[in-house]
């Protein structure tokens, strides 16, 4: 009970992070993003569609297309990365901190949002968008998640340039590169104390 407890409140941090990301940093910023807080920024750009309701609905749809992958307790978990952090998304959506230095917003949001990814991961639980289908990648072809995400992310960015022009696209690809490497250190790098040990404590 005491794990599961600890998963749970991980899973939330970690969907708190990835809306700070999104909300807070991104959108503000006119970054971009990969995955579906890549296409729910778009839609706030374009559109003026609340990220919270774009995340909700993409998501849902990802996770209906997943379902066949995984298992009941890892979608159950899944579908509530996405009902917090569109929750989060909307309880966030007045903040905007604007930051006078591009390259500086590019590369907290890309900490926030791996960092996010990478606790929800070790609370047993993906964020769908990107991370599911990284998981999916590492099925199929035993790729990292960090590797799997990169991919992801990068088919959403490049299509997205379009509209986000070459300053902000480079932005976001340095976002989206230490969003990975974040990632990585938290989750796969054997430097780093595996925080895995804490939930089984």
């Amino acid at each position: 009970m005491k794990k599961i407890i600890k998963e749970y409140l991980i899973i939330i941090l970690g969907a708190a992070s990835i809306a700070f990301s999104i909300n807070c940093l991104a959108i503000p910023n006119n970054l971009g993003e990969g995955g579906v807080p890549g296409l729910s920024a778009m839609g706030v750009y374009l559109f003026n569609i609340p990220a919270s309701i774009s995340n909700l609905v993409l998501n849902t749809i990802i996770i209906t297309v997943g379902y066949r992958y995984f298992s009941k307790s890892l979608i159950l978990k899944t579908c509530l990365v996405v009902i917090i952090s569109t929750l989060f998304l909307n309880f966030m959506a007045p903040i905007h901190l604007t930051v006078t230095y591009p390259i500086l917003a590019s590369i907290l949001a890309g900490s926030f949002m791996g960092g996010g990814i990478a606790l929800v991961y070790l609370g047993n639980a993906t964020s769908a968008s990107g991370s599911m289908i990284a998981k999916i990648l590492e099925m199929k072809f035993k790729l990292k998640k960090s590797y799997g995400l990169l991919i992801s992310d990068l088919s959403v960015i490049i299509p997205s340039s379009i509209f986000l022009g070459v300053d902000r696209t480079l932005l976001t690809i340095i976002s989206v590169y230490v969003s990975s490497k974040v990632l990585y250190f938290i989750i796969e790098s054997d430097s780093l104390v595996d925080l895995r040990t804490i939930l089984e404590q």
